[in-house]
């Protein structure tokens, strides 16, 4: 993939970089929940429910402040990412990146805000804080689904034009393509769906209660959003 000529080597540039910085991000934030883990069940001497609550809890410990921080920023640039991807698809017309670019930005008010309540739990009344925790899933999905929606659109759209005029097995420069235009629409909207349904069932068990599986599908969000991004590179590589 990284042998891939283009004539837009800025853009390659621009998704060699963000992918990148999401796969040292990823890293970094399983990194430190695997020592976590070690810490609460093994490293620390004073072994208790209470005290293994603690460790996982306590925001004022660098394990926890650091991950619950990470988690976001790793969502920012897979926003940014898809939301720049969006532009390119639509022929850079900057118009259409609007509504994501300020779900993003609206996302990122939001989530700064939960942190700092993380951190001074004084900072905002519960009830306001309650309706700010919960926009932040809501955020996420909406910018995941217009994103994922105009893509497709657009792709579905070139493939009836060139359907109609004979093209459509053929790439761009006149010779027979091994990866059509539908199938990279199913790679997109399929890869996307990943991410939406782990999103979507975050924001049903927020706003329906706690569930027990709640928090094991809030851990798996970080995880997930970079496995949806290696299967639309990975899956568009195989496919040609």
């Amino acid at each position: 993939m990284l042998r891939k000529t283009t004539s837009d080597r800025f853009a390659s540039r621009v998704f060699l970089v963000g992918v990148t910085t999401s796969f040292i991000l990823i890293s970094l934030h399983n990194g430190i929940c695997a020592y976590r883990m070690d810490v609460a069940y093994s490293l620390e001497t004073r072994l208790n429910p209470k005290e293994t609550i603690r460790i996982f809890q306590d925001f004022n410990r660098w394990e926890r402040s650091s991950t619950t921080i990470l988690s976001p920023i790793i969502r920012w640039v897979g926003e940014a990412l898809i939301t720049y991807r969006c532009y390119l698809v639509w022929g850079r017309i900057y118009r259409v990146a609007v509504i994501p670019a300020l779900i993003s930005l609206t996302s990122i008010v939001v989530t700064s805000l939960n942190l700092k309540w993380f951190a001074d739990p004084n900072f905002l009344n519960p009830i306001a804080i309650r309706h700010i925790l919960g926009a932040v899933y809501p955020l996420n999905l909406a910018h995941s689904i217009i994103t994922t929606g105009l893509i497709a659109y657009k792709i579905h759209q070139s493939y009836t034009q060139t359907r109609r005029a004979g093209l459509h097995r053929y790439g761009s420069n006149g010779v027979l393509s091994s990866l059509s235009l539908i199938a990279l629409l199913r790679i997109v909207v399929e890869s996307a769906a990943v991410y939406c349904v782990h999103v979507f069932l975050l924001t049903v068990f927020y706003f329906v209660g706690y569930h027990h599986g709640s928090a094991l599908v809030q851990h798996l969000l970080v995880p997930v959003t970079g496995i949806a991004f290696a299967l639309v590179a990975i899956r568009t590589h195989l496919g040609k």
